[in-house]
């Protein structure tokens, strides 16, 4: 598939977003360690608290998306980014952290710290993108509410 990255449009992310995001994130490295998808009350907390959160669109259809969140020290955490398989290896992805770092630059963000799922090529393009990688082992995870 041919993709013309002149039509990409990235652009802030909306309420109406969120179920599209939501599905999209039900891939392998996205996964929480209980093996879910990301929950969707937490995708919908980056919105509403006015987080970095980007949609990238190719023919006005959601293909891709990025967001994170400001911590303390004025540090970022680049939660999650998504672009649909057959629209990845089209630079979509570096137009999404390309975006995230603008928008942390405008909050005066000092830093961003990001992971990636070790099976994926997301470690290579964050590279390529300037990024060092660290050496985390592993993640862990409580619920502390059954509901979510």
């Amino acid at each position: 598939m041919k993709v013309y990255l002149s039509k990409i449009k990235i652009r802030k992310a909306k309420q109406s977003d969120i179920n599209k995001v939501w599905k999209m994130s039900d891939v392998p490295g996205l996964e929480n360690p209980d093996k879910k998808p990301p929950r969707i009350f937490w995708i919908k907390a980056f919105l509403k608290r006015n987080q970095p959160f980007f949609i990238a669109e190719y023919n006005k259809r959601i293909i891709g998306f990025i967001f994170g969140e400001r911590t303390v020290g004025n540090v970022a955490i680049l939660q999650e980014i998504e672009v649909k398989k057959e629209y990845r290896n089209h630079g979509i992805g570096h137009l999404l952290l390309k975006e995230f770092e603008k928008e942390c630059k405008k909050r005066k963000i000092v830093a961003i710290l990001a992971y990636a799922y070790s099976k994926s090529k997301m470690p290579e393009i964050f590279k390529k993108s300037g990024y060092s990688l660290g050496s985390l082992d592993f993640e862990v995870l409580k619920f502390l509410n059954k509901e979510h």
